[in-house]
């Protein structure tokens, strides 16, 4: 079971991260913010997003 994860999000591309040929894993590092950012959270909808 360990091998298939490993393989589903860190080897496999993902069919919906087609344009930039990401798996899961890039795709998480990607969207993280840098250290040290201010996430601010939107209080209406719960969302986060990064202050510059």
């Amino acid at each position: 079971m360990a091998r298939l994860i490993k393989w589903c999000n860190y080897d496999r591309r993902h069919m919906s991260l087609k344009k930039r040929r990401e798996t899961p894993a890039l795709a998480f590092r990607r969207k993280m913010p840098p250290p040290g950012a201010k996430i601010v959270t939107d209080k209406q909808t719960g969302e986060h997003h990064r202050v510059r």
